[in-house]
């Protein structure tokens, strides 16, 4: 009987032992397990925190190597700036040319116009020439013209006069002719005078009686022309 108890004495022993074996070696496991998570976890944040350095690492160096880029370019444009500023010269002011101004002749003095070189060696005043009667008066210049044309021309309705009051009288083509006809002169405005030729011819006008003063000139000249072709003066009442 003893025995007996002896024998189920090392067997609870036993079991009692075994199972406090069996929960060490459990506890040792589950130990050893959070132990290989928690290495396992660190180890991946270790291996995330490295990617994100080398990450951060490279895109710190691209921004300083865009910074010198950015500085290399600041250098080239300034130098670019430097030299274009050595190549600007300053601007020269520009003088504005004058208008001509209108020039005043007499009879007998030469002018220009339109490769025409002319003047007045006469001025006669008629009140009536051939069949043609003067509403007013006639005004009647000599006119001695050369053309310096390579071309065969008529003077044709190339003057007209304006007098002290600025009113504006035209050619009087019937008058002109007239005074051809009547005095015989060696042309008439519409008779063609070769290169080089020189004619004298009458070139009449139907004016007021109050005319003081005429100006003798081109209908379609400009400012511009001033500055080659004079104006005629003549005083009628002296």
């Amino acid at each position: 009987m003893k025995k007996f108890k002896f024998i189920i004495f090392l067997l609870l022993l036993f079991i009692i032992f075994s199972f406090s074996f069996s929960c060490t070696a459990q506890k040792t496991d589950i130990e050893k397990s959070e132990e290989t998570k928690e290495t396992e976890s660190e180890n991946g944040n270790e291996e995330y925190t490295t990617e994100l350095e080398r990450e951060l690492n490279l895109t710190k160096s691209k921004l300083e190597s865009a910074e010198e880029e950015i500085a290399e370019l600041k250098e080239e444009l300034d130098l670019a700036k430097a030299k274009l500023d050595e190549k600007e010269e300053p601007a020269e002011e520009v003088e504005e040319e004058a208008e001509p101004e209108a020039e005043f002749i007499s009879i007998n003095e030469i002018t220009s116009f339109n490769e025409w070189d002319y003047k007045v060696i006469d001025v006669e005043i008629h009140k009536a020439l051939d069949d043609e009667r003067a509403r007013g008066q006639y005004v009647v210049f000599m006119v001695e013209i050369t053309n310096n044309a390579k071309m065969e021309r008529e003077v044709g309705y190339l003057f007209q006069v304006e007098d002290q009051e600025g009113r504006v009288f035209s050619f009087d083509s019937s008058a002109s002719l007239g005074y051809h006809h009547a005095y015989g002169t060696d042309a008439w405005h519409l008779e063609g005078i070769g290169p080089s030729f020189t004619a004298t011819l009458p070139i009449a006008f139907d004016v007021a009686e109050d005319v003081e003063t005429l100006f003798l000139y081109p209908p379609d000249i400009r400012e511009e022309d001033f500055k080659d072709t004079a104006i005629i003066m003549y005083e009628l009442v002296n």
